[in-house]
């Protein structure tokens, strides 16, 4: 499904980002067998994006505040 989202947003010219989800119970080959494939095809001519990571790590518990999470 990445691919369809990605070819509409190119095609509305918006800008994209990807989120990795569930990276502490994946297992390694398979992260980063996901992160190359995303890069390949961000790479490929008719997309031609620059990809990079970013990353955030949160340490909650220095925060005051709760986290909080809603789902349906």
């Amino acid at each position: 499904m990445c691919k369809e989202h990605m070819g509409v947003a190119l095609a509305l010219k918006v800008p994209v980002f990807f989120v990795v989800t569930k990276v502490d119970i994946c297992p390694e080959h398979v992260l980063k067998h996901t992160l190359a494939t995303l890069q390949a095809i961000l790479k490929k001519p008719g997309v031609k994006k620059k990809p990079f990571m970013v990353s955030l790590q949160l340490h909650l518990h220095h925060l005051q505040a709760s986290p909080e999470r809603e789902v349906s």
